[in-house]
């Protein structure tokens, strides 16, 4: 059964990130969070993260798909999908609507995320988004 702390915790942070409410990161993350792979720690660099494509998705949607929680940690299943009416990881709009499913590890301390490893299954956006490796079919 997942504790419903991290049940609540996740949702939040998903809700935040879906509705780029981002300020509630600041209720959301210990100061020093720290995301693998992403520069900085803190609130503040996951903003700027967040921030930068926040405009790229519009009629944005997340979903928990599943979490599992042990101690002080969970692991978590999470999509999120919109239409790609802006510039998204670089790729200019293409009115496309694209999914992104995510796996993640979350660590808790004092109620908060304070520490993330994870990735996302990127394909199938580019693929919508109209970018695919070269020689590979395009599946629009």
């Amino acid at each position: 059964m997942p504790d419903p702390v991290h049940v609540d915790l996740m949702q939040r942070f998903l809700d935040a990130t879906s509705t780029n409410q981002l300020d509630a990161f600041d209720e959301l993350m210990t100061d020093d969070y720290e995301a693998e792979g992403r520069p900085g720690r803190g609130p503040e660099s996951q903003k700027a993260h967040f921030g930068a494509e926040a405009d790229g998705l519009s009629d944005k949607r997340a979903e928990l798909v599943w979490l599992i929680s042990e101690d002080d940690a969970f692991a978590a299943h999470y999509r999120l999908t919109g239409r790609h009416t802006g510039t998204f990881m670089g790729v200019p709009a293409s009115g496309a609507e694209v999914s992104l499913g995510s796996f993640g590890f979350f660590w808790v301390r004092d109620g908060k995320l304070c520490r993330h490893a994870g990735t996302s299954n990127l394909l199938p956006a580019l693929v919508a988004m109209g970018v695919t490796p070269p020689g590979f079919p395009a599946q629009r």
